[in-house]
């Protein structure tokens, strides 16, 4: 059986070690205590235990050293804006509306929260997604990787070299 993963250790050392160390730009911390409910609020959706604590712990943040983006406000307005550009103009090609943008590193690939899948621990998978193009158009490569279980590896993951 998985472990919880807001109970990992790894998580919580990685994220004070990037704080600490000022690998992480805190761009939005006035906020932070508040933010993940804020979200949950305005869109309507539960965010994973694990989005929710690094939301509490930076807010939203850019990782030193890469172009690699964890937000959190401001791209719930992103996702509610590009859901709204795509539905109004090619409504075949927006991302499902179980899906919040928690991280769009400026390549073609966005990533999301998929809030229609949870796990026993709350956890929802992170899943890549290109704008512009339908579920059935998005690249095989991109259809057959394995997403991430949860916001704690997909961070894991990410930040694996710092």
């Amino acid at each position: 059986m998985m472990q919880n993963p807001i109970n990992s250790e790894k998580f919580r050392k990685k994220l004070q070690s990037l704080i600490s160390s000022s690998k992480i730009i805190i761009v939005d911390n006035i906020y932070r205590k508040t933010v993940a409910q804020d979200i949950e609020k305005f869109v309507g959706k539960t965010l994973s235990p694990t989005y929710k604590v690094f939301l509490e712990e930076v807010g939203c943040g850019m990782v030193k050293g890469t172009s690699y983006q964890f937000n959190g406000t401001e791209l719930i307005s992103d996702t509610l804006e590009d859901r709204k550009f795509y539905t109004e103009t090619i409504p075949d090609k927006a991302p499902p509306d179980s899906y919040i943008l928690i991280s769009n590193i400026g390549d073609e690939v966005q990533w999301y929260m998929d809030t229609a899948i949870v796990d026993e621990y709350g956890e929802s998978p992170i899943v890549g997604w290109i704008g512009g193009l339908s579920l059935n158009d998005q690249p095989e490569w991109l259809k057959e990787q394995e997403y991430f279980a949860n916001f704690m590896e997909f961070f894991l993951t990410k930040t694996e070299e710092m």
